[in-house]
């Protein structure tokens, strides 16, 4: 007697886009992030134990109670981000069924989506890594909904929306941007009329408000459940208040130039292309006269806005780690040149070219992690060293540590405009973050004391301290062990 196959097996037959689209991404995740995979760091945002309450605060509930009841908190080594690359795969294999790629343009877009590798900004958070792989999942998943052009779909759409949101505040837009990338192939195909354009954008758009508007109201009442009152952290970010218009949209857009063009974070130059294959596939389909050139030219430049949006949106610049549509965008256009290309031979090449600098470029950025990770751990041990010998009486009853200043150019593999790669956390200068980190290594186990007020407090002594590693850099006072590590 015959089994008949499975509905989910049929379905996958059937759109092998997303198994090719999948592995392919995988393998490039592979290659391009294998250095961090094989050799943890403790980085930036990976000195706390639990972040419960501050992701509460953050408004990232859904991270803060996937990280409470399914994933690791704060992080596990290798786990955590192999976690977030096989999600991110599974994100870059729902686009590509999104798009209607074939299986061959579904090879190249999945490798591009790592080769550009903006993802590395956001996979440095290892204690956000798999809630991120997530979220971009849901994100991808929402915008195969949306296209169905459905209430239900639409529904669906704004609750998955929600939940975004509720991990990972600028992913909010990756969807609307996958969306319109399907608009443009279609335009490009002549299955896509101006009509079509605006009632499906309208659609959506008013969709990401609706899940907006949602989003603001439960992360009230969960914060209010929680006991949190502080503001919001992007209600920080916004300068329009005090730039006013005018000024919000010249700072927006002098980041965007500036990330774009001359200024742009260590290995994402090669976003540049994005930009010459757009031009081409303007030119090719004025030189094909097509018909729909108007809407072509009108789709390239939103989507070419769209990883930007979040910064128009608060008028200013952002970390690299909130850019994350900047590799769908790069991917998706770049394929879609490809489809005006004959050659696979150059299609090949320049695909693993870009994978190649990218993993060259990423494995660089988190051996500087690994270097300033060393020189934390080696910094540490002879602070508290110097601290047992010139204190002793600090063996006895563990006073109190507070480090004042910072240390500086520690790390000569600090790349150029890498944003947190390769800072220590006595770079840094924040002593909380330093005695995390002594009691997070293992170093030893420390307190901190709980004075917002202290370089004021002990200005007097602070004046007559030397600076560590001279002598007189370290004081006890007032049952506080002040560490001064420069002016």
């Amino acid at each position: 007697m015959m089994i008949s196959e499975s509905r989910i097996d049929s379905y996958f037959k059937k759109n092998t886009n997303i198994l090719y689209g999948f592995i392919g991404a995988f393998i490039s995740c592979l290659i391009v992030y294998g250095y961090e995979l094989s050799h943890f760091t403790l980085s930036i945002d990976e000195d706390t134990t639990h972040n419960f309450i501050h992701m509460i605060d953050l408004g990232r509930w859904s991270h803060a109670w996937l990280k409470e009841f399914i994933f690791p908190e704060p992080w596990s080594p290798f786990s955590s981000m192999i976690v977030a690359l096989i999600c991110i795969s599974a994100a870059a294999g729902i686009c590509c069924y999104a798009l209607g790629l074939n299986k061959t343009n579904s090879a190249y877009f999945s490798v591009l989506f790592i080769a550009l590798p903006q993802f590395a900004y956001q996979l440095q958070f290892s204690n956000q890594d798999e809630t991120f792989g997530v979220a971009i999942f849901l994100a991808a998943s929402s915008a195969v909904l949306a296209l169905k052009d459905r209430v239900i779909f639409f529904i669906a759409f704004i609750l998955l929306n929600v939940i975004v949101l509720s991990i990972y505040q600028s992913l909010i837009f990756f969807s609307a941007t996958l969306i319109t990338i399907k608009l443009l192939i279609d335009t490009c195909n002549d299955n896509c009329s101006l009509k079509k354009w605006f009632n499906l954008s309208f659609k959506v758009a008013i969709c990401l408000a609706i899940s907006v508007a949602i989003y603001i109201i439960l992360t009230s009442k969960i914060k209010s459940h929680y006991g949190v009152t502080s503001a919001s952290y992007f209600s920080g970010l916004i300068t329009w208040g005090t730039l006013g218009f005018s000024g919000g949209i010249k700072n927006a857009f002098s980041f965007i130039y500036e990330r774009s063009g001359p200024y742009p974070l260590y290995g994402l130059a090669t976003y540049t292309f994005t930009y010459l294959a757009a031009v081409l596939i303007i030119c090719i389909n004025a030189w094909k006269r097509n018909t729909n050139l108007a809407l072509i030219v009108l789709l390239v430049l939103i989507i070419l806005i769209m990883p930007y949006a979040l910064n128009i949106a608060i008028g200013g610049g952002t970390p690299g780690r909130t850019l994350s549509q900047l590799s769908l965008v790069f991917s998706a256009l770049i394929v879609i040149f490809f489809s005006y290309l004959k050659s696979d031979v150059i299609k090949s090449v320049i695909t693993l070219s870009f994978l190649i600098t990218a993993c060259t470029t990423v494995s660089q950025l988190f051996y500087s992690d690994y270097i300033s990770d060393k020189q934390n751990e080696m910094i540490a041990r002879r602070i508290m060293h110097d601290i047992y010998n010139v204190q002793p009486e600090f063996g006895r009853d563990k006073s109190n540590i507070y480090f004042i200043g910072s240390l500086k150019d520690l790390n000569g593999w600090k790349k150029f405009n890498s944003d947190d790669f390769g800072v220590s956390f006595f770079e840094r200068g924040d002593s909380g973050r330093i005695v995390n980190y002594i009691n997070m290594s293992g170093i030893d186990k420390i307190n901190y004391p709980q004075v917002n007020e202290i370089k004021e407090k002990y200005k007097g002594y602070l004046s007559s301290m030397q600076s560590w590693p001279n002598s007189g850099s370290i004081k006890l006072i007032d049952d506080n062990i002040i560490v001064k590590l420069s002016d």
